[in-house]
C-alpha cells in the first residue's frame, strides 16, 4: 500500500480531487489529514444540511481556502507523482 496525497480544489461547481504526490512518511500522512479533518472536514460537516438543501454553497468554503489536501491509501505507486518527505512540498 503507497499513500497518495490528493489536491481537492472547486474547478467550476465540481469539487475535483487530483492526485498529486505520494509518500510513505507518517508524520505528513498525519499532518496533512489532520489539516483536512479541521478545515474541509469540520465545514463540510457544520454545513452538511445547507449543502444538502443548496442554501449552502461548497464555493463559500474554496473562496476562502481554494486548495485542500488529503492522504489516503493506494494499492498501486503512480511512477509519475513525485514522493514527497516535507509538507513544504506540497
Amino acid at each position: 500500500m503507497h499513500t497518495l496525497i490528493d489536491k481537492i480544489e472547486l474547478v467550476g461547481s465540481v469539487m475535483t480531487y487530483t492526485e498529486v504526490a505520494q509518500t510513505e512518511n507518517v508524520t505528513i500522512i498525519d499532518e496533512i489529514n489532520l489539516d483536512y479533518d479541521s478545515t474541509l472536514g469540520q465545514w463540510i460537516e457544520t454545513n452538511i444540511i445547507g449543502l444538502e438543501d443548496e442554501t449552502t454553497l461548497l464555493s463559500e468554503f474554496f473562496n476562502v481556502t481554494p486548495v485542500v489536501y488529503i492522504a489516503r491509501s493506494g494499492t498501486t505507486s503512480p511512477n509519475d507523482l513525485p514522493i514527497i518527505n516535507s509538507i513544504g512540498e506540497l
